[in-house]
């Protein structure tokens, strides 16, 4: 490990640090079991029960564990270090009709010629389900993580 590496790892540090601590009391196991949902949910996309279910999942999983807010910390760290965090919350605000919150982040980080999936998304032209399944384009209630309030 050279000076540059060791740098490298304070500086990652540093930042895991200030984040944690920028989140204060709202890292919940709800809001994990949200960001969680959103982020692999978007694997899929297939009908918006599965994110209920994803959702669900990871809540038990984490208040059956006793994880403290280190462990919460660590899943949450885990999830944000993920190159593709951004396109996937978008997907699946987009699918679950959370548009305003996805439209949010669009403005908020600047991301309207970032992402080529904007448009398909916004039009539900990457949602349409085959007429074999049965449905349509989803249209459940906003999501857990959508329906509490964060500072």
């Amino acid at each position: 490990m050279d000076f540059d590496d060791w740098e490298e790892m304070k500086c990652r540090e540093t930042i895991k640090n200030q984040t944690l601590d920028g989140m204060g009391e709202s890292l919940t196991p709800e809001y994990l079991a949200g960001l969680d949902a959103l982020f692999y949910f978007a694997r899929y996309l297939d009908f918006s029960e599965g994110y209920k279910v994803m959702y669900n999942s990871k809540l038990h999983d984490v208040v059956s564990s006793s994880s403290g807010r280190e462990e919460i910390a660590r899943d949450f760290l885990h999830i944000f270090s993920k190159s593709n965090l951004i396109d996937n919350l978008l997907k699946s605000l987009y699918f679950l009709n959370a548009i305003n919150l996805a439209e949010t982040i669009v403005k908020l980080y600047d991301l309207e010629d970032v992402f080529d999936f904007l448009s398909d998304a916004r039009n539900k032209r990457d949602f349409v389900k085959t007429e074999i399944c049965g449905f349509g384009v989803a249209t459940s209630a906003l999501p857990p993580i959508l329906s509490h309030p964060h500072t």
